[in-house]
């Protein structure tokens, strides 16, 4: 299984901390980061501290059978931002009338490199994993955001912290899982082909660059701003999540209290030769 994935530094990746340079001399994924440095550095140690929690816990050195559905939770609502953004994307992909964007869409529209895209794969998971979380965020296809499509500039934020997390941290976290055993692996997590997405990679940020002569500084602003919105939304997702599994055990633990009070009074009244109504 590890084979698989030879990552052999099990120590979780930190953001990269841009140096101090000027903005204007830095590229819009290197903006991205220095903007987003903060959050990002809270939201690894948000991720870091709860895996743990949705994977089999380790007792003397043996693995004890633990149920993925934790993980599943996590999943289901995590995904709904690549949901949301991945299919404003495709909706920009399959336009007819992207020419009347005066560049920028038609750019967007030839950026993504095929077998990036993750939604089909978050489908695929979602549906192995039977995941069936609470409404407020469970599994749910969302209709393209009109937002993104009426400033599909802000698509670049979405998809340099959503795509680039899976190739750094991602890598980290698919390591866990795979250490977990194959009820927790997830095709989110990796690609078709030789190069496992490098090559994705390596085109996606070379399709990037050209983002420099297309944005106007308010834009590149509002990329700024929606990659910080991101981030935050992705911490206040954690903490949604805290709450609901939090919720979930004491619910589990106050049933359990229930139903062992009324064995113990079972074998009472047997004990005590009482008549059962």
């Amino acid at each position: 299984m590890l084979d698989r994935y030879p990552t052999p530094d099990s120590t979780p990746p930190t953001p990269v901390q841009s140096p101090a340079t000027s903005l204007a001399r830095l590229s819009i994924s290197a903006e991205i980061n220095v903007a987003t440095s903060r959050q990002h550095t809270e939201l690894n140690r948000l991720i870091i501290a709860r895996l743990p929690l949705a994977l089999p816990a380790r007792q003397s050195g043996w693995r004890r059978t633990k149920s993925p559905a934790v993980l599943a939770q996590g999943l289901a609502a995590f995904a709904q931002i690549y949901f949301e953004f991945e299919g404003a994307w495709s909706a920009i992909e399959c336009s007819q009338e992207k020419h009347e964007d005066g560049g920028m869409v038609d750019w967007l529209a030839s950026l993504r490199p095929r077998g990036l895209e993750r939604t089909p794969r978050l489908h695929s998971d979602l549906r192995r994993l039977k995941s069936s979380t609470a409404p407020a965020i469970g599994y749910r296809q969302t209709a393209p955001s009109r937002r993104l499509l009426e400033r599909p500039h802000t698509l670049i934020a979405y998809s340099w912290v959503m795509y680039m997390a899976i190739f750094s941290g991602g890598r980290w976290i698919r390591q866990q899982l795979a250490d977990a055993g194959p009820d927790f692996e997830l095709a989110l997590l990796s690609f078709d082909g030789d190069e496992d997405g490098e090559d994705l990679k390596r085109d996606f940020k070379a399709g990037l660059a050209r983002a420099e002569e297309l944005l106007s500084p308010q834009e590149r602003r509002e990329v700024m701003e929606e990659a910080q919105a991101l981030f935050d939304r992705c911490i206040a997702l954690v903490a949604v999540l805290d709450r609901e599994v939090r919720r979930q055990y004491v619910t589990q633990v106050a049933t359990r209290g229930v139903i062992a009070i009324c064995i113990s009074w079972l074998l009472f009244s047997v004990f005590m030769g009482d008549h059962i109504p």
